[in-house]
């Protein structure tokens, strides 16, 4: 800690069974995403809704959305992991989640998802999306665009 590699201290607190204190060490290095993946493996931690709100706002301060979404999945909180799937582009992972607890989104991130892929350009895949989302103009677009 003298010579600044917080990182490495909070390695060998972790290894040592204080994963309270290498959480600690791995936000202070500037590392919210490996402090993010030890609180989603330590059930002890998890159980800590202080400790998770610090580390989801640290997430999406960085714009990890993507684990910030992770983390508010495993603490039951859909609605907010799927705003940080979106944000985060997380396409795939927030399907999965609406068609558990959101089925009225999906159509709205069959699009989304399309639109992200064109921007891409992913003509070719943007279709698919367009169609799960029966968009019959921008599917049409795209597939004129990949030239099928």
């Amino acid at each position: 800690m003298d010579t600044e590699q917080e990182e490495r201290a909070g390695e060998l607190q972790l290894s040592q069974g204080d994963g309270l204190a290498a959480f600690s060490l791995y936000l202070k290095a500037g590392l919210p995403d490996k402090a993010a993946w030890l609180v989603l493996s330590l059930e002890e931690l998890l159980a800590n809704t202080e400790l998770v709100e610090h580390i989801t706002a640290a997430l999406i301060k960085g714009e990890l959305y993507e684990r910030a979404g992770d983390l508010f999945e495993k603490i039951h909180n859909p609605q907010q992991a799927l705003e940080c799937y979106r944000k985060g582009n997380a396409f795939m992972k927030a399907v999965e989640l609406a068609r558990l607890a959101f089925p009225v989104e999906l159509v709205k991130l069959e699009e989304a998802w399309g639109d992200h892929l064109v921007q891409q350009k992913q003509l070719d895949a943007a279709t698919n999306h367009y169609i799960e989302a029966r968009g019959s103009i921008k599917t049409i677009e795209a597939t004129l665009g990949a030239c099928q």
